[in-house]
């Protein structure tokens, strides 16, 4: 049977779809993968969250829907409206069912399942394959485990299949570009080569021109379960699970030597790994011995302080570790309280920092993850994190964050129980990279623009901080916001249109592009 898997992210890397496309084509289907990225949203307004696709977009979905027997949408969040849309219009034309999965489907399975007539709950390999073999030999699939379906106003609640343990038994991501097509302005087209690398380049981590980037991951799941992250979730669902696991080197190394002799022009990994350094040291030294050997490109992944110690951190630094992301959040213990991450002492967070620094020598650089705008936090607690920030050495990037509450999250529920907020949707489509308009938010962005210490030190001493965080300076600084942020507005866009506007440029000779 034929299933349409259809990715609505920016990003053409889509590993869920890309894994399950895989397990699918390993399994007898065939599969059909269809990439929606709104390129002309983040152009206009430097988000792809809007509610709605250009004009037509539907119409040439349901044209490659045709002769599919299952129709799946991988979604988050922000993209709720936007495949809500596109799923009624499927349902609207085609008989064809339609399967939602993917991060909000989990949490919030029977809102969608208003859109779409099956809804698939956390690891989607085994289930999918179920539903797809059932509906194959019209066998009725709504007792399938993981999904949930709506039959005569009843909600069918299928129990979990158990976490996929071994991580090798899932084939490495489809990159064949074997009927794969991709949204193009306001055209879908088929996706070939160059514009795989055009697409590849406008959506580098590196932020440099000829950055071409490849992001894959190492492992599944989390150790922690912070309060504002969607594991805590998932670490509830799969309780009593093993649900933090690892691929082994040979299947890793498997993957990335088949993409480099696939797209030998890539320049960068990305490995995308809530914790990738949450293995025993010998497993990253083994790793960054044939990384080394076998692809010899730089990479970038994400870390946390608990796992920032030499025995792990050096070989992938020889290995070509040049950037690092790294969850500071917040300094403030009354708000890692909140966060559920006990764990975190500021002066080992900066003393591993530190060492690290020493370490690396200038080779790699590390991207700080801060939250605002938290309607919990105090100005005291913010100020605890500015100072923390301002002892962290450099090379550094503070990555702010505007605080959102997703649903599945625990402090969605909180907030809908205390009344902090009333409408449980009223985060889907904010972009969460859109900061307030606050004194408090504008000393950090100044952190970023490497100001001389004495005039930080000015700026952010307390009682002038709290002053213009009062309510009368708040209103003004808000009114003020035009102009503060003008500049910062227009570097974001400034960065989205040379980024993204290659993509739309000599398209009709785009596959004979080098």
């Amino acid at each position: 049977m034929k299933v349409v898997l259809v990715s609505p992210y920016i990003e053409l890397a889509s590993m869920g779809v890309r894994c399950l496309s895989s397990y699918l084509r390993k399994n007898g289907h065939s599969t059909r993968l269809v990439f929606l990225p709104d390129v002309r949203s983040i152009i206009s307004s430097c988000s792809d969250f809007s509610a709605s696709y250009p004009e037509g977009v539907d119409e040439q979905l349901i044209e490659l829907c045709q002769d599919a027997g299952l129709v799946g949408f991988s979604l988050m969040t922000n993209y709720f409206y936007k495949v809500s849309e596109l799923s009624k219009a499927l349902r609207e034309r085609l008989s064809i069912p339609v399967v939602w999965g993917g991060a909000h489907p989990t949490v919030s399975p029977e809102e969608c399942l208003d859109y779409a007539d099956y809804v698939c709950l956390g690891e989607c390999e085994d289930a999918l394959l179920e539903l797809a073999n059932r509906l194959e030999i019209e066998e009725c699939p709504t007792d399938v485990p993981n999904t949930w379906s709506r039959s005569g106003g009843e909600v069918a609640r299928n129990p979990l299949h158990p976490l996929i343990e071994n991580l090798d038994t899932v084939p490495i991501p489809d990159y064949s570009l074997d009927d794969h097509h991709v949204l193009v302005g306001d055209t879908i087209k088929p996706l070939t080569e160059s514009l795989m690398r055009k697409y590849w380049t406008a959506c580098s981590y590196f932020e440099c021109e000829n950055d071409i980037i490849y992001e894959t991951q190492y492992t599944r799941g989390c150790p922690y379960h912070c309060s504002f992250c969607i594991n805590d979730h998932l670490l509830h669902l799969y309780k009593g699970e093993s649900y933090f696991r690892r691929r082994s080197v040979d299947h890793l190394m498997s993957e990335l030597s088949h993409i480099k002799e696939r797209f030998p022009w890539f320049t960068h990994v990305v490995f995308t790994d809530d914790c990738f350094t949450a293995a025993k040291p010998e497993e990253l030294r083994k790793f960054s011995q044939r990384y080394k050997a076998e692809i010899d490109k730089p990479f970038f992944t994400l870390f946390t302080d608990s796992y920032m110690v030499p025995p792990r951190v050096e070989p992938l630094l020889d290995a070509g570790l040049r950037m690092v992301e790294m969850g500071l959040q917040t300094a403030s213990p009354r708000m890692n309280e909140i966060y559920r991450r006990k764990h975190f002492s500021s002066d080992q967070f900066v003393e591993r920092t530190l060492d690290f620094a020493d370490l690396s020598g200038g080779r790699a650089r590390i991207n700080y993850d801060i939250i605002l705008d938290n309607p919990y936090e105090t100005v005291s607690d913010h100020l605890k994190t500015l100072r923390l920030a301002a002892k962290l050495p450099e090379p550094k990037w503070l990555h702010l964050f505007s605080f959102t509450f997703y649903p599945g999250i625990e402090l969605h529920r909180k907030a809908l129980e205390d009344g902090t907020i009333e409408d449980p949707r009223v985060h889907y489509l904010k972009d969460n990279e859109k900061r307030e308009a606050r004194y408090i938010n504008f000393l950090f962005v100044l952190l970023n623009r490497k100001i001389p210490t004495w005039l930080f030190r000015i700026l952010s001493f307390p009682p002038l901080v709290y002053l213009m965080e009062s309510p009368p300076f708040r209103f003004l600084f808000n009114r003020l916001q035009p102009i503060v942020w003008k500049r910062i507005r227009r570097a974001r866009r400034a960065w989205a249109k040379e980024n993204f506007t290659r993509i739309f440029e000599n398209m009709e000779e785009a596959d004979e592009l080098p």
